[in-house]
């Protein structure tokens, strides 16, 4: 993190800072300042230091300023981090639980009614679509089922027997 808060100009520094918060969970980022390995580097010490602080600004700015960097660039690194700091909640949680196995991040639903096939014009029946998002490891993979009445109704009694 060194190398990041001793980048010359401040556009820089808050392009290369929105940047990598950007970017914190997926493996690459395109930076044109910095090399891939610096942003690397400075991407596990900033997950180490929200970590570390439990996301508290107060904190974080005491473990930078122990470091001696610049308070201007402080304030502008906290600040984001606080303006941020909802999803990065979320996206620390949902990295931590995909690094156990594949996690369901985001969810979306299409209920359709279904009149008909080529084959069969008659035929009428409930179509439930849900598309789901999963992250593993970092990767997210997008999933999409076709779920018939009898299967969501199987489905809600498994999820309502879960102890």
């Amino acid at each position: 993190m060194d190398i990041i808060f001793k980048v010359d100009l401040e556009d820089k520094f808050r392009t290369v800072i929105e940047d990598t918060m950007e970017h914190l969970y997926v493996k690459k980022i395109n930076s044109t300042i910095l090399n891939e390995q610096i942003i690397a580097t400075a991407k596990k010490e900033i997950k180490e230091l929200l970590i570390k602080s439990n996301f508290n600004n107060q904190k974080i700015q005491e473990l930078l300023l122990s470091k001696g960097y610049n308070e201007e660039r402080i304030h502008t690194f906290s600040s984001l981090i606080q303006n941020r700091r909802d999803e990065l909640l979320y996206l620390t949680l949902v990295n931590l639980n995909s690094s156990y196995g594949e996690t369901v991040a985001k969810f979306d639903w299409i209920l359709k009614l279904v009149y008909g096939t080529s084959e069969l014009k008659n035929l009428k029946y409930p179509l439930l679509q849900l598309a789901l998002t999963t992250v593993n490891d970092g990767k997210c993979q997008q999933r999409n089922y076709d779920i018939s009445k009898d299967m969501l109704i199987k489905i809600i009694n498994v999820l309502e027997n879960i102890d």
